[in-house]
């Protein structure tokens, strides 16, 4: 179960740790994709499409954020780096989302 998975990775068993590692990064290049193919279709999408279906591609900024995260973190589940969201990070995160809004692209 994913909880006495999560608790090994904690204990260090490194075994574990190093497979986990690498299910989190096929998943995170899976979702990488995705919003790459999100994005290709927005730009295709018909001039008389309403600007608020459009905008339902925002969130995807935010979980971009994240995944950058989880790369400096090497898709590592334990490191500090994805608990600790500063200040910062989340001001950026708004900005590229407002950005986004205004030029209509996401």
């Amino acid at each position: 179960n994913p909880r006495y998975a999560l608790s090994l990775l904690a204990k260090g068993d490194v075994k574990c740790q190093r497979s986990m590692s690498l299910a989190v990064k096929d998943m995170a290049a899976v979702a990488r994709f995705h919003l790459a193919r999100a994005r290709e279709s927005s730009g295709m999408m018909e001039e008389g499409t309403s600007p608020a279906a459009i905008s339902c591609l925002l969130p995807a900024l935010a979980s971009e954020t994240f995944l950058n995260r989880l790369e400096r973190a090497d898709c590592d589940l334990t490191n500090e780096i994805l608990g600790n969201v500063g200040f910062v990070e989340h001001g950026m995160c708004v900005l590229r989302m407002v950005i986004a809004r205004v030029r209509k692209t996401y």
